[in-house]
């Protein structure tokens, strides 16, 4: 040793890409808080949300049996959602959109979800697993209050009416199916229970919540897969991508799922550095929130029929 101390190099900024680099390949550090400040949402994007966000209200809102109780405890689930997402990816300095809304009248539940744009590389899997598992996070709570609530406030009727909104049945996963035998023990064979509109909602949350999960693309669970696994992910990708064709033949949902997939691109792109660690705190966080995935997923969503 020569008893000098070395400098930690310092980062570099790609001229084309805007994102910061270290001078030194494989330098483990990323530099997250170098990046430079973002700039503040321009009026035009808060106009666009502010549209969204009243369309979605108005398609979710005029659903029979949905009325505003469901509109506002869906849409309050889907905000908390997305900005999760948003304040982490604005923590470290990632340019992201507002969340959006997505208005969809004929859908039984009146919307598509809400959705941000990622607006340049991410920079680590450590970033990439911190802003892809911040949007469940966030979401979870208020789904888990609105299912209990919703549950604890739904009468249970020997006729045969319908459990959901104008004549969809709505499946079950096991997390919903615990509550529910919890909160109505009661309830026997031939008997149903008629959701109040928050219920509903919690239904939808957990359904969202389910769907972002599947370690799956550019899905909340494929980034977090990615930021465990890393390029190793992809393998897993590809074969729930087959599981998804075949699924579909039971309901046909997952198929546009799929095609959905296909075009926002199957393969998770890399980061900038791949070798950050991710540190076995988050590991072990990213192992039992893809958990959660399996306790709300269900196989048959819901029959209009």
């Amino acid at each position: 040793m020569d008893g000098t101390t070395r400098a930690r190099p310092l980062p570099e900024m790609d001229g084309k890409t805007g994102v910061w680099r270290t001078s030194v390949a494989g330098d483990p550090f990323p530099y997250e808080s170098l990046a430079p400040p973002l700039p503040r949402p321009t009026t035009r994007e808060w106009v666009q949300f502010a549209v969204l966000l009243v369309g979605t209200i108005v398609s979710t809102a005029t659903l029979p049996q949905g009325g505003l109780a469901f509109a506002f405890t869906l849409l309050g689930i889907l905000f908390c959602h997305e900005m999760g997402h948003y304040l982490v990816a604005r923590h470290y300095r990632v340019r992201a959109s507002l969340p959006y809304f997505l208005p969809f009248p004929l859908s039984p539940l009146g919307t598509f979800g809400a959705v941000i744009f990622l607006r340049q590389r991410i920079r680590t899997r450590r970033v990439l697993f911190d802003v892809g598992i911040a949007g469940p996070l966030a979401g979870i709570p208020p789904t888990l209050v609105a299912v209990w609530w919703g549950l604890a406030h739904s009468p249970v009727s020997d006729r045969a009416v319908s459990e959901g909104l104008s004549g969809a049945h709505f499946g079950m996963s096991l997390l919903l199916s615990f509550a529910t035998h919890l909160l109505h023990p009661e309830l026997q064979g031939g008997e149903v229970i008629r959701l109040h509109p928050v219920a509903i909602a919690g239904w939808a949350g957990l359904f969202v919540t389910s769907l972002n999960l599947i370690p799956i693309g550019q899905l909340d669970g494929g980034h977090i897969l990615y930021g465990i696994l890393g390029a190793k992910a992809r393998k897993v990708s590809f074969v729930l991508a087959a599981a998804l064709a075949v699924a579909g033949f039971w309901f046909p949902g997952w198929w546009v799922l799929l095609a959905f997939l296909l075009v926002t691109r199957l393969k998770h792109p890399s980061t900038d550095d791949e070798h950050v660690p991710l540190g076995r705190a988050r590991v072990l966080l990213g192992v039992l929130t893809l958990l959660f995935f399996l306790l709300t997923f269900v196989p048959h969503p819901f029959d209009l029929s």
